[in-house]
């Protein structure tokens, strides 16, 4: 099997004459990536940046996608990080009661099915999924589905909040 380099250089023209050189990489899947800026106007100082961003694992520089679910929800529903929790805070729309209810609720059903996958894997049939293993879970408390079956929205509705700020800034789960 032949080797291939983890990152390709070629050099773009710009309006202004100026010679730069771009890089294109490989994504976990074996899909070629869209072309980036080196800033570099050498071929060597090029290979060098790609050589030093290689050795970074910085090659694909949308890490968010490659993020585990575990990972970025660390500081949800935290009241001094958690910037939704300021945010309802300052419109006085959120108690203690409801912060208590929501960390349960990520800790004890929402991370042992996300927790270890990437963010960019989860999917809707995911979320669809573990909705139907909720609804047909029995609480131990009150003896009734944990998930009421007129609500069948649960699912999202409940990790949407927590995805929206990555949504905005990536393709959606």
């Amino acid at each position: 099997m032949r080797y291939r380099e983890p990152f390709t250089v070629f050099p773009r023209k710009m309006r202004s004459g100026k010679v730069v050189w771009y890089y294109q990489t490989y994504n976990e899947s074996g899909r070629r990536m869209t072309a980036l800026s080196t800033g570099q106007v050498t071929k060597s100082a090029a290979r060098a940046y790609c050589r030093k961003l290689d050795k970074a694992d910085d090659l694909i520089p949308n890490r968010a996608g490659r993020m585990k679910f575990s990972e970025y929800s660390v500081n949800w529903w935290d009241d001094e990080k958690c910037e939704y929790v300021q945010y309802r805070r300052r419109g006085g729309s959120i108690n203690q009661n409801y912060l208590r209810s929501q960390i349960h609720h990520l800790n004890n059903y929402i991370l042992p099915q996300f927790g270890t996958m990437r963010l960019k894997e989860i999917t809707r049939y995911d979320v669809e999924n573990w909705v139907g293993k909720l609804q047909a879970m029995i609480s131990k408390k009150t003896g009734r589905p944990l998930i009421c079956g007129t609500n069948p929205r649960f699912g999202e509705s409940l990790i949407r909040i927590c995805f929206s700020a990555w949504e905005k800034t990536n393709q959606n789960p």
